[in-house]
């Protein structure tokens, strides 16, 4: 559906919460004994972060973003974060040189979020600004999944620090803006 008659200008940075959320489904591996799911829907999850992810930054180089949905470009941190913290779950034996990659590619893409983060948060709240909330916690959750499997120094945790405290600020001004919006 999405697909047939093709147009860059329908490529929105959502576009990863629908080819890539199922990956979600690595995440609750533990939980439904379905190990084996987990690790396919992250594999698939990798790949279509790579197919989908140069597709959106061609359409917002191409056709940038009204304003008005602009914070819809912080769907974009999601992808390789959901993949670097369904990985460590998924996968009980995770390959530590897997996780740097996949976390650094994760947190590459947060900053480049963060970066854009004030002058997307001037504009008056509307309900586009909930697109702040999955991709900054789950940045946060790849972050807090893969350091016990990476030994980093402590100094790390306190990175960990600022981003569970950057996206619990971030879901705080967001439902306060629900509670004003309505």
């Amino acid at each position: 559906k999405y697909l047939k008659d093709f147009s860059l200008k329908n490529v929105y940075p959502s576009w990863t919460v629908l080819f890539i959320g199922i990956a979600i489904a690595g995440l609750t591996a533990p939980v439904s004994g379905y190990f084996f799911i987990g690790q396919l829907t992250v594999i698939y999850g990798f790949v279509a972060t790579c197919i989908v992810l140069p597709i959106v930054f061609k359409r917002l180089k191409a056709f940038p973003l009204q304003t008005s949905i602009k914070p819809n470009t912080s769907t974009i941190c999601a992808p390789f974060s959901l993949v670097a913290a369904a990985y460590v779950i998924a996968f009980p034996k995770a390959n530590a040189f897997i996780v740097i990659i996949f976390l650094l590619l994760a947190q590459i893409f947060y900053f480049y979020i963060i970066i854009q983060l004030p002058k997307l948060l001037k504009e008056p709240f509307s309900p586009v600004f909930s697109a702040f909330t999955f991709p900054l916690v789950i940045s946060a959750t790849a972050l807090k999944n893969s350091l016990p499997v990476l030994m980093f120094p402590d100094i790390w945790k306190g990175l960990l620090f600022i981003e569970v405290l950057l996206a619990t600020v971030i879901v705080l001004r967001v439902f306060i803006g629900y509670l004003h919006f309505f």
